[in-house]
């Protein structure tokens, strides 16, 4: 059992108990899919099976229509998460808090574990404000300490540098390398795999910030001759084929759906320029070239990977870029239209911590922006014995749908 306090459930009961079966499916992207030990690949032809149908009304009740009402902006597992510690409950409401974890923190042998002392506080404290974490381990973060584990140091794994960033960077072919790296997959999932604090996972661990990529010293060999640091297909494969193993309930997500092979598994994926307009001219980062994205864009490699349809199984999430995290409602020459990048990326959360701090819950458009993202639910109708002030409710049925 883990730790919970009172405040935990300042949220409604039937908030909880939808963040309980979001958890175990995909209504995050108004569907739901099967754990990914039994999954084949999502077909994006077919929106999946809703696996919690409304039981059959008892005729015996009086059925009440209901209005819909605007969703809470704090319903869980979807919108705007401030970086931990976040303890300024006046803040926009929200019900996820992202943070980073080094990998040194949590592994410190082969087969050796830590996570009782890299994750458990963080985890706890996030639970005891009523919140779910999205978090992600990674090997490399340019200015901060080091975080490759001591021991993989000691056994002579080589190192890069990468001096565009001053960082560096693990020889991620090295098969005790890929050997590390799995055991460490294999032991995060059977720790976390399904463990309501956390909402998300990142998956981390290759790349600069863990995103991935480790530019300039990459693939692209156009504009520079760096060597490429990256990990070939094979050590790709086997690190996405370990956490798509190692997690079959908590959604998973990696930064670029044009990795190799990364559309064959099931996870989602992390835009972590959200929103943002760069260059001579301006372009987005985040809407296709048929927009007039760059060629580069997240929603232009998800269609060159086939990926665009991949949100209907899995999460989409990210960061709104944080030179734009106060602006992205009210715009500017270099942000795109927020609602327009929801709708196209069908965005169920996103790091934003500028923004939780920021923003009113009075604002329209922020409000409207919150509630596009992920899922929205409502009762549409209720069955009851109505009880006038003052009746007995002992005995009274109810149920709704």
């Amino acid at each position: 059992m883990h730790p919970l306090s009172a405040h935990q459930i300042r949220k409604s009961s039937f908030s909880f108990f939808l963040a309980m079966c979001l958890l175990l499916s995909t209504v995050l992207a108004n569907t739901a899919a099967p754990s990914r030990a039994n999954a084949a690949s999502p077909d994006p032809t077919r929106v999946p099976v809703n696996p919690y149908p409304s039981p059959v009304a008892d005729s015996a009740l009086a059925k009440h229509d209901l209005t819909a009402a605007p969703s809470p902006l704090d319903n869980p597992l979807k919108g705007f998460a401030p970086f931990y510690p976040w303890d300024n409950e006046s803040s926009l409401p929200h019900s996820l808090e992202w943070f980073y974890v080094p990998l040194k923190a949590v592994m410190n042998g082969p087969n050796s574990f830590t996570f009782d002392a890299g994750i458990e506080p963080q985890l706890n404290a996030i639970a005891a404000r009523g919140n779910q974490a999205v978090l992600r381990v990674y090997l490399e973060y340019p200015g901060e300490a080091d975080a490759i584990p001591q021991f993989m140091h000691d056994d002579g794994i080589a190192m890069r540098h990468n001096d565009a960033f001053n960082q560096d960077e693990p020889d991620y072919d090295d098969p005790r390398m890929v050997a590390y790296l799995t055991n460490f997959i294999q032991a995060f999932g059977a720790k976390y795999d399904g463990d309501p604090r956390i909402g998300f996972i990142h998956m981390g661990l290759v790349g600069l910030w863990g995103e991935w990529h480790t530019w300039p010293y990459d693939a692209d060999t156009s504009s520079d001759s760096y060597p490429d640091h990256m990990p070939n297909a094979t050590t790709i494969n086997a690190i996405f084929n370990a956490y798509d193993t190692a997690f079959n309930h908590t959604k998973l997500e990696v930064r670029n759906p044009g990795l190799p092979g990364a559309g064959d598994y099931n996870f989602g994926y992390h835009d972590d320029s959200f929103g943002f307009k760069e260059g001579n001219p301006l372009q987005s980062v985040t809407q296709p070239e048929s927009m007039g994205g760059a060629y580069y864009s997240f929603m232009t490699q998800m269609l060159d990977a086939g990926s665009e349809n991949k949100w209907i199984a899995e999460s989409i999430g990210g960061e709104v870029r944080p030179e734009i995290q106060e602006r992205f409602f009210s715009g500017g020459a270099d942000v795109d239209e927020a609602i327009d990048d929801i709708e196209l990326t069908h965005a169920t959360w996103m790091i934003n911590h500028k923004g939780v701090g920021s923003y009113s819950a009075n604002d329209a458009k922020v409000a409207a922006g919150i509630r596009k993202m992920g899922y929205d639910l409502n009762v549409k109708s209720a069955f009851l014995q109505q009880c006038g002030a003052g009746s007995p409710a002992q005995g009274r049925r109810d149920h709704s749908e």
